[in-house]
């Protein structure tokens, strides 16, 4: 199934990690970023300075808007993100998304393991209910998804079209 990229926007308890057995590198301008028991949470208010980038670059646009983190692109069938420059390990993500616009036929999810412009793994789920887990790698032009069959998969349990997911 092929995926659109569409606008998407990450609800405010976007980027919520907890974590055990972990490793924490954090520079000065990301430590108001902790939270009593978590090692990082941005709400997206604008009180914090979190570290993530934000840019326009073609017909992508990247950045932190009315309380969520808002990546909208009108170019098919190209990943965007952005990266608070953090790094953790063994972590469990919790976050809310929607899609804010666009086809239901898109992606958008968290990244994880992110090494490079060219290592990460990536979590997507889709306005029409499917979900992928894939990996990027250097050498590679496209990602490997994991997932049955190198396939999305379709579940009931995610939300669709704008509806939140967490």
């Amino acid at each position: 199934m092929s995926k659109k990229s569409v606008r998407v926007m990450l609800l405010s308890l976007a980027a919520v990690w907890l974590l055990s057995a972990c490793s924490i590198f954090p520079s000065p301008e990301t430590d108001n970023c902790e939270s009593e028991g978590l090692l990082f949470v941005d709400d997206f208010s604008g009180e914090q300075s979190c570290g993530w980038a934000e840019y326009t670059d073609g017909g992508t646009t990247v950045g932190i808007e009315d309380g969520t983190l808002q990546i909208s692109s009108s170019q098919q069938g190209q990943f965007w993100w952005t990266n608070p420059g953090r790094e953790f390990s063994d972590v469990i993500i919790i976050t809310q998304a929607r899609q804010a616009s666009g086809p239901d036929d898109n992606a958008y999810g968290v990244i994880c393991r992110y090494q490079d412009r060219e290592n990460f793994y990536i979590f997507l789920i889709s306005g029409d209910g499917y979900y992928a887990i894939g990996k990027y790698q250097t050498g590679s032009s496209q990602v490997l998804y994991l997932t049955e069959n190198g396939q999305y998969v379709y579940s009931d349990v995610i939300n669709q079209g704008i509806a939140t997911n967490e």
